[in-house]
């Protein structure tokens, strides 16, 4: 069975905070971020950054269970997914429309819900 050693802990635990931090950062207050470093102002943008930084911490929790193969491929499918849901709700909220968005949304979701059945398939 693996077990992290400390340092690893002390990076992980580093980086599920960051992770937390910026989703929520994002999320709650997406213009005082983006000023805070001179990024895109639009709120939905932010809140796309931050669902991608959410899905990240996946990534980390997964690591830690000690299941490294899922890890990576899982980060990604919860990043899709939650950027799928980020531009799904924007559509609604009538801030983004078009074809495009749209197809953005289906393919984000397709690529995340195939990542995670893949993830499944590996845990088999």
């Amino acid at each position: 069975v693996y077990r992290p050693g400390a340092v690893e802990l002390v990076i992980g635990g580093g980086a599920l905070a960051m992770a937390v931090g910026a989703f929520a950062g994002h999320a709650l207050a997406p213009e005082r971020v983006a000023d805070h470093y001179g990024w895109v102002r639009d709120r939905w943008y932010q809140r796309e950054i931050g669902a991608f930084n959410a899905g990240l911490g996946f990534g980390i929790i997964a690591y830690a269970r000690g299941r490294r193969e899922q890890a990576f491929l899982g980060s990604w499918s919860a990043a899709a997914l939650l950027l799928a849901l980020t531009r799904f709700l924007a559509i609604r909220s009538g801030d983004r429309r078009g074809m495009w968005n749209v197809a953005t949304v289906v393919e984000d979701a397709a690529l995340g819900m195939g990542g995670l059945m893949l993830v499944r398939r590996v845990r088999r």
